[in-house]
This record gives C-alpha cells, sequence and structure tokens, in this order.
C-alpha cells in the first residue's frame, strides 16, 4: 500500500484508482487506497478521477463519484479547515451534469452521498429529487446528504422524510431534525418527532424521544418512566443509559417521584462506572505508579487519554474559555517581568483539556509522512519520530519527544479526522486558559502547591500520566498547564510584546513554549513564564496541547 499522497504520479495515481476500485469490489471498508486519493489536490489526480465519473462502467463512475466529493476536502496550510478546498466549482459542475444524465441505481445512490459533501445551495434541488425516488437506497443516501444543511427547503423534505415507507430514511431523517435540539425548535418539528415516537422501527423511535428530550418536551416523561420502570431497558444498559442522560437534561421539568428514583439511581450508576483508578491522597510520586498501572491489560479507563472505543480517533475532552479581557503577563518574580496588560480575546474557545498523549499522538504515525500535513511549513521529515525510551513511552503520559512543526501536522491530521479545525493556542489563548481572568500566579492561585503539577520538587523525575493533578486544575478546569510538560504555542517569539502576536505557520522562526516541565522546578511552571526554541527541535520535556473555535 502506498502511504505517502502520491499526487503529482500519475502512475502512483492509477495503481491507487485500480486499488480503490478493487476495495469498491470487495466490499472492503478499510478503504486505504480510496483514503489516500482523496487527500490529494492535483490537477493530475483530479482529472484521472474525473475520468472514472464518466467510464462506461458502473463501478467505476459509481466510484469515481465518491472520490470527488470529497477531493482534496481540507485545506491544510496554516492549519484552515474547510470543504470542497480543491477545485469546488467544477466538482459541482460534474455532478450536476451527472445528475442529469445517470440513471444507473448504484451511481445515483453514490451521487446523493456525494452532493451531501458539497456545500453550494445548488445541490438541495438534485437532493431533493432523489430523496422522491423509487429506490429506498437512493432516498436514503439522499436523506444523509440533507445533514446539517441550512435551507427551509431541507427542513420540508427531511419531515416528509420521518415517514418515509424505509425505515433507514425514517431513521435519518428523524435524527437530522432532532439533533438540532433548540436550534430548530418549531411547532411543527415538534409534532413530527412526537408522531415518531410510536414509530415500528426501534431506532426511529429512539431518535424522536431524543429530539424531544433535546427540547424539553414533558410529552415524553411518563415514556420514559414506563420504559424504565416496566424492565423494557435496564439503567446502565444501552439504550437504557442514554433514556437517563434525557432524563437528566429534562430534570428541572420532573416532578414525578418515580422519576427523580431513576436519575438518582442513574447518579450512582454514573458514579460507580466513574470511580477514580488513581489514590489522589496519595504522594505524586506513587499517584504516577498508579497512573502507569493502568496501562496494562485494557488500558487507562479514565476518559479523554486515548481513543474513542473501538476506533483510532483520539478522545479529547474539552473546557470552554469565555469571552472576556484577562491579565497578561505582570509576574515580577518569573526570570523578566514581562509587561503587565490587559487582553481581549473577543471570542469563546475551547481547549484539550490535557496535553496530548502518546495513545492519542500513536494513530498520527499511520500518515505520519503524508506531505499535505507539511505544507508550508520549514521543516520536513524524511523518516518517522524516533522511538520514544521508556517511561516516556507510556499511552495515557503526554506525548514528547515532539517538534513544534510535528505538532502543527498533527493538528492538520486531527482536524481531518473529527472534521472541524483544531490548532495549537496562541499564546494569549494559553495563558488565559491557565490562570483565568484573576491573574493567577499558577494556575491553581497564587502559591506553590507541590500538588498542583509535576515539576521537579514532585520528584517524579521523568513525565507522569495526564490527569494526575487534579488540585493544579486551571479557573477554566484545564489541567496540568503547570509543570509536566513544556507546550508548544503556535504563537512565534518576540521580546517586545507590545506588538502584536504573529500566529502565522510560515517562517523558520522560534516559537513560543508555555507551562514548564518536570524536569523544572516551579518558578518555570508559573502561568506567565515564558520559554522559546527552534520549531524543529524535540525534547523529552516538550508536549502540546490544542484548541478549536469550533461550537463544540
Amino acid at each position: 500500500m502506498i502511504r505517502s499522497n502520491p499526487c503529482h504520479d500519475i502512475s502512483a495515481i492509477r495503481t491507487l484508482i485500480e486499488q480503490s476500485l478493487e476495495e469498491a469490489r470487495t466490499d472492503n471498508a478499510s478503504f486505504d487506497a480510496q483514503w489516500c486519493l482523496m487527500k490529494c489536490h492535483s490537477r493530475e489526480a483530479f482529472e484521472e478521477i474525473k475520468a472514472l465519473c464518466y467510464s462506461d462502467d458502473v463501478l467505476k463512475r459509481s466510484t469515481g463519484i465518491g472520490l470527488l466529493a470529497q477531493y482534496g476536502r481540507v485545506i491544510h496550510r496554516g492549519s484552515s479547515v474547510k470543504k470542497d478546498s480543491a477545485f469546488p466549482d467544477e466538482k459541482l459542475a460534474i455532478m450536476l451534469d451527472i445528475f442529469q444524465r445517470e440513471t444507473e441505481y448504484d451511481v445515483l445512490e453514490s451521487l446523493g452521498y456525494a452532493l451531501g459533501h458539497l456545500e453550494s445551495p445548488d445541490v438541495i434541488e438534485p437532493l431533493i429529487i432523489l430523496s422522491s425516488h423509487v429506490h429506498e437506497d437512493i432516498r436514503f443516501a439522499a436523506t444523509m446528504g440533507f445533514y446539517l444543511k441550512e435551507d427551509d427547503r431541507v427542513i420540508q423534505t427531511l419531515l416528509r422524510l420521518m415517514h418515509d415507507t424505509d425505515s433507514d430514511v425514517r431513521d435519518w431523517a428523524t435524527f437530522a431534525l432532532g439533533v438540532r435540539g433548540k436550534d430548530l425548535d418549531t411547532p411543527e418539528v415538534r409534532e413530527a418527532l412526537f408522531q415518531n415516537i410510536n414509530d415500528p422501527d426501534e431506532d426511529t423511535r429512539y431518535e424522536a424521544l431524543s429530539g424531544l428530550a433535546l427540547r424539553r418536551d414533558r410529552r415524553i416523561i411518563p415514556i420514559l418512566l414506563e420504559e424504565l420502570t416496566d424492565g423494557t431497558v435496564d439503567i446502565d444498559t444501552i439504550p437504557g443509559s442514554e433514556f437517563c442522560e434525557m432524563l437528566e437534561d429534562l430534570k428541572d421539568e420532573v416532578e414525578d417521584v418515580r422519576l427523580q428514583g431513576i436519575l438518582e439511581e442513574w447518579e450512582q450508576v454514573k458514579a460507580e462506572q466513574d470511580k477514580k483508578p488513581i489514590n489522589f491522597d496519595a504522594s505524586p510520586t506513587q499517584r504516577a505508579k498508579q497512573a502507569r498501572e493502568l496501562n496494562k491489560g485494557e488500558g487507562d479507563p479514565r476518559y479523554y487519554t486515548g481513543l474513542v472505543r473501538n476506533s483510532n480517533t483520539p478522545d479529547i475532552g474539552w473546557c470552554t474559555v469565555v469571552k472576556e479581557e484577562f491579565i497578561f503577563g505582570g509576574d515580577v518574580d518569573v526570570n523578566v517581568a514581562w509587561q503587565r496588560q490587559i487582553i481581549t480575546i473577543d471570542y469563546d474557545y475551547h481547549i484539550s483539556i490535557y496535553p496530548i498523549t502518546n495513545a492519542q499522538f500513536e494513530p498520527f504515525l499511520i500518515d505520519y509522512m503524508n506531505p499535505h500535513w507539511w505544507e508550508g511549513l520549514d521543516w520536513q521529515p524524511n523518516a518517522l519520530p524516533p522511538t520514544l525510551p521508556e517511561p516516556f513511552n507510556e499511552p495515557n503520559y503526554p506525548r514528547v519527544l515532539v517538534s513544534w512543526s510535528e505538532a502543527v501536522a498533527y493538528t492538520r491530521w486531527l482536524s481531518e479526522v473529527i472534521e472541524f479545525e483544531v490548532r495549537l493556542p496562541t499564546e494569549y489563548e494559553w495563558e488565559k486558559a491557565a490562570r483565568g481572568t484573576d491573574g493567577f500566579v499558577f494556575p491553581y492561585g497564587n502559591e506553590f502547591n507541590l500538588n498542583g503539577g509535576n515539576v521537579l520538587e514532585t520528584e517524579i523525575g521523568y513525565t507522569a500520566a495526564v490527569g494526575l493533578f487534579p488540585e493544579g486544575e486551571s479557573p477554566y478546569g484545564v489541567q496540568d498547564m503547570s509543570g509536566n510538560v513544556w507546550e508548544w504555542c503556535i504563537t512565534q517569539w518576540r521580546l517586545d510584546l507590545t506588538q502584536p502576536e504573529n500566529n502565522s505557520v510560515v517562517g523558520d522562526v522560534r516559537r513560543c513554549l508555555r507551562g514548564g516541565s518536570w524536569d523544572f522546578d516551579q518558578r518555570f511552571a508559573r502561568a506567565t513564564y515564558r520559554n522559546w526554541n527552534e520549531q524543529f527541535v524535540r525534547n523529552l520535556a516538550y508536549g502540546f496541547r490544542i484548541v478549536t473555535l469550533y461550537n463544540i
């Protein structure tokens, strides 16, 4: 299998196309070759895929349309994620042309999914037409294509599809409207959801109940009560746990004593599930040993330390930092008394609760050499990164020996995997998340606390698993911002803080590091301490965390 992206090599492109057709022919769910092709941005690959779309062979046309839909969907330069980034007008024209002439069911089904990937309003009418097709698979593809499209015609079509003869179509249409919650809360939508709570298809019925719960509709309370008290479902199973989560959203509306009892039982179940596997009353060194033991067997059970279950997708926990002014700098006890400034970040953002762990970094290494992750960066890899020594390689430990360029490349990769933009924090974003609006010296207050982070004084002697120092939590709930690893910021280093931040990824310049680390004493773990290094440098004390402006 070709792992790098052979965008300009016609021979390699054609090999990948043949492999893609074989994947489609054998229903190979890995889609490795198709995945490689979709990440190309070159004219050469585009033209080869376009030729597939106009082939006389049905399988080739169907596969070509699928490849074309997601071809070059992400712009990686500057870690900016945008859909339809490669040849969007040509892609749209090709698909609309095929729509006008195509009659084969398999190709029309592929077209339904493909049109959904395009953002142009011109795809709405073709999707509406496909949603009325006699073949249920084509209707289902069109229904999926409507997901999150903002158009009154889409809403009306989904309301119709909620009563389709095919259960999969009903299920997805009900989900597509239900999941929008209070953002789409009209009497018409509520009534359509309420009708579907009696649907014979269990999945459709559940999506209807979920949509009404998000809208805090009291009419579903008796239904959930019956489900959870007559033995239909157990609280500690799915869908029992999902129903309880709905009830949590409705808890201010719940008056029935039995429902209150169910919620109390659910709280006990959650408490049992979330039992801390680490004794936080123990010393830092003892905690570190306990956390290392968690990597044995099935791994660390805590949230946000590894991957989403049964997948290679990093499980990232987020803390919200709200739009408000904060104090930047001004700590006279750091090595240089950086000027005290009042800074306003005029947007809300979300920052990862922990630094990226080894477990979360590992899937990136599969596609590490893909040149698109490195576009516009001054440093380019010629081999995989070095293997981490013990104990720095433990899955729940922060990833180290990672350069600034590698951290940026990772954010580009992750943005595509989770389908919204993530990046390194700016220096302002990092410091605000660390000290809040009161200008704390440390993330947790103004006095050093041995239980506030992994620094030289804790005597652990190397990095430790993330999340071992809850007493070090910042005002926004962010952990591990004091010690453990220095964290890369996207910002270019500058001495004169009266100059605005330069957050461009272009340029062979030094980059900011913040937070201190396991091999530096507590003075360097103060929230205002500023450090820097060249963007190609790797170090056993350097890691990173990420931010997003996406509305999570």
